[in-house]
């Protein structure tokens, strides 16, 4: 049996990542939480799997926030099923190696045990984002020129 979350225990997450403040994030997820940020980390260095309170903390909220520190998450939508959420939300920062202001989309989904995030799980817009830090457009024009959707769509 799953206890139901409620979207104010949601926004309450992603207010605390503002923040930035270990003590409130860790107080919200999971000892065994694991974590997953869709997106290039070569770049993007707060990208990539964590496994573990503790892991989420060090890497996401310590080390991440000395590359791009959150100013503002505006909460776009939340859909709220039992003990797990959906959340569509635009992400606003500095860059802190360069004070760039930074602002992407990105969708996280959630699941909950407890009260606390279980599973967290983030697709962002990563391109924009890695061209917004880069400070410079992507060049993808040797991008083989039949580079289409995979799926081969029949014309109507």
């Amino acid at each position: 049996m799953t206890t139901a979350v409620s979207a104010e225990l949601v926004r309450e997450f992603f207010a605390a990542r503002v923040t930035g403040d270990s003590a409130r994030i860790g107080a919200l997820i999971d000892e065994d939480i694991e974590w997953s940020i869709f997106g290039p980390v070569d770049i993007l260095p707060y990208a990539g799997q964590r496994r573990g309170k503790q892991a989420v903390l060090d890497s996401v909220v310590e080390q991440g926030r000395k590359i791009f520190e959150v100013t503002d998450v505006t909460i776009e939508d939340i859909v709220v099923d039992g003990d797990k959420a959906i959340v569509r939300t635009r992400l606003s920062g500095v860059h802190r190696p360069t004070g760039r202001r930074i602002s992407y989309y990105g969708a996280q989904l959630l699941a909950y045990r407890d009260g606390k995030i279980i599973r967290y799980r983030a697709i962002i817009d990563s391109f924009d984002a890695a061209e917004q830090i880069l400070g410079r457009e992507i060049d993808i024009s040797d991008a083989p020129p039949n580079a289409g959707p995979a799926v081969k769509v029949p014309a109507l």
